[in-house]
């Protein structure tokens, strides 16, 4: 897992991507008011002889040093992609397998994915946070609930994902 999993993380919550269709955005009337709780918690990556953090509440998505806000609006609604307001407010929505997040200013482009998936390694059960962006929802890595684990499995793959 490279170093740059959190870069991509961040960059995508903040408006970047490359796809300019959003189909989770047709599910509901509605972004989400709240992360499910499945998603909740921190998860921890390690690269490059370093710990990496994700902690997620019922509203708050915290990466390292940087906090964005859930906050809802009709999916009908746009944000401006050349507005300075609200740079620290996303928006999520979610399917069966993947929750979705965006920026609120964003007007198009793929988003962060993330994908709260069990894993049997080495005969043992594990919770992981498959985090992926990108227009094909390509997995950039696994956040694990603990630390151990996320040195442990830090350049884990699993057969039945699509890596970049």
């Amino acid at each position: 897992m490279k170093r740059s999993i959190w870069l991509l993380v961040l960059l995508a919550a903040l408006g970047g991507g490359l796809n300019t269709t959003q189909p989770a955005l047709a599910q509901g009337k509605q972004t989400l008011r709240r992360f499910p709780k499945r998603f909740r918690g921190t998860w921890y990556t390690y690269s490059g002889g370093h710990y990496y953090w994700m902690k997620i509440t019922a509203t708050k998505m915290r990466v390292s040093h940087w906090t964005y806000n859930l906050h809802a609006r009709p999916i009908t609604a746009g944000g401006d992609p050349r507005s300075k307001r609200h740079q620290h407010w996303i928006i999520a929505t979610a399917g069966k397998k993947w929750l979705w997040t965006y920026g609120w200013n964003q007007g198009a482009g793929a988003g962060s994915y993330y994908s709260e998936r069990h894993h049997r390694i080495h005969g043992k059960s594990y919770d992981t946070l498959q985090m992926a962006s990108g227009a094909g929802a390509w997995v950039d890595g696994y956040g694990y609930r603990s630390k151990s684990a996320a040195k442990r499995f830090a350049n884990k793959r699993f057969g039945d994902e699509n890596y970049r």
